[in-house]
């Protein structure tokens, strides 16, 4: 598992250790993951090039199986549905 932000690594440190995740969170500073996933806003406010909140599982054979796009603001992907998919492909 890993997550992915435009964030520096300075950021993505802190936000990692205050919400204790377990994975690695990779840098996509050149906006290239989130544009790969149709993603990106070219404008949200004052801001530009940001993603949106959203939420992929990729299986073994890099197959997407699950996603949840945020078109909301304030909102954040259903993370009890992500694991509920997760628990399904483990079998459980």
């Amino acid at each position: 598992m890993y997550g992915a932000s435009v964030d520096s690594h300075h950021a993505q440190r802190v936000w990692g250790e205050q919400l204790e995740l377990t994975f690695p969170l990779l840098g996509d500073l050149d906006r290239n993951v989130m544009t790969a996933y149709e993603v990106k806003m070219d404008e949200w406010g004052p801001y530009h090039g940001v993603s949106r909140r959203a939420l992929f599982i990729i299986d073994r054979d890099r197959k997407l199986v699950y996603q949840d796009i945020v078109t909301e603001r304030g909102k954040i992907p259903d993370i009890d549905a992500a694991l509920a998919k997760l628990k399904e492909m483990a079998g459980e």
